[in-house]
């Protein structure tokens, strides 16, 4: 059986919005500067979509419901 803390994961539904804000703002800095800016300036925002994008996957797959065996 699966046990699915329900508060948590609202939380951190929660918390979304705002990390994607904060992205959306860098990511609309970097197309101000269209491609001129260095891959130093770029990789970072890069890696926190992923883990953002990782972190909302594991939520879901928290709260799918258990498979019942057939």
């Amino acid at each position: 059986m699966k046990i699915i803390d329900l508060a948590e994961q609202t939380r951190l539904l929660g918390l979304l919005p705002g990390e994607l804000g904060d992205l959306r703002t860098e990511i609309d800095g970097v197309r101000a500067s269209e491609i001129a800016r260095p891959v130093r300036e770029i990789a970072p925002i890069a890696v926190r979509t992923h883990q953002l994008a990782i972190r909302c996957l594991q939520q879901l797959d928290a709260l799918r419901p258990a498979s019942t065996p057939s």
